[in-house]
């Protein structure tokens, strides 16, 4: 198990895991279920947990900025983030940083 793990499973395989345990559990299920349904489709969600980067996800996030509001990257970034903080904490995944919480937000000039 171990290390070995992270080059077998991806962003995307996390993202299914946490769509069918934990977000039928929340109040805004089908929001998230959709919401997902959309992360699914980006090249992220094929990368191995052994290369995803604070600099990968930075880069998407910028690509994603070209074609949606700070705030919808931001809701997407909150579902990534806290998708990587259940597999860390509860299902053992052995993630040492989670890179969705170490990248800057994007300014939604709200105050």
């Amino acid at each position: 198990m171990g290390l070995r793990m992270l080059d077998d499973l991806t962003v995307g395989d996390i993202l299914i895991r946490y769509r069918d345990e934990v977000t039928p559990t929340k109040r805004g299920a089908f929001r998230e279920t959709m919401a997902i349904r959309v992360l699914l489709r980006h090249a992220l969600s094929k990368v191995p947990l052994s290369a995803l980067t604070v600099a990968r996800v930075a880069a998407h996030r910028d690509a994603r900025l070209k074609t949606i509001k700070p705030a919808s990257i931001n809701r997407e970034l909150a579902i990534y983030q806290h998708a990587f903080e259940v597999a860390r904490r509860t299902w053992g995944i052995p993630i040492h940083e989670n890179p969705f919480s170490l990248v800057r937000k994007p300014n939604t000039g709200r105050r």
